[in-house]
């Protein structure tokens, strides 16, 4: 973001999902797309955040299609979420917040 030099006074950033599932560093990645996201920026769903959100429900680990998801990418993700047999409640508001993204944006 320094590179890019953005100001979201000037500038309309739109991040186009994949946010989730492709590194150690999921749970920043979306905190940090959250404070974007309050400044300004776009921020669209795409298949990996669907995955992510068909799988886990409410406070429980749906069965079917998790393996897949695991698979793709969600492992990593809940290498952040989990500690042990518990899993952090700020996953389930991830969740919440990846649900009401938008996966276009017109202009």
């Amino acid at each position: 973001m320094k590179k890019a030099d953005y100001s979201p006074s000037r500038d309309q950033l739109i991040i186009i999902g994949d946010l989730i599932d492709r590194g150690p560093d999921s749970r920043k990645v979306l905190e940090f797309c959250m404070k974007l996201q309050e400044l300004g920026a776009i921020i669209l769903k795409e298949n990996h955040e669907q995955m992510a959100i068909s799988c886990l429900a409410t406070n429980e680990l749906k069965q079917i299609g998790i393996t897949d998801w695991l698979y793709y990418g969600g492992q990593e993700m809940m290498k952040n979420y989990v500690s042990g047999n518990s899993i952090d409640p700020t996953l389930y508001v991830h969740i919440e917040w990846l649900k009401n993204l938008p996966v276009y944006y017109q202009s």
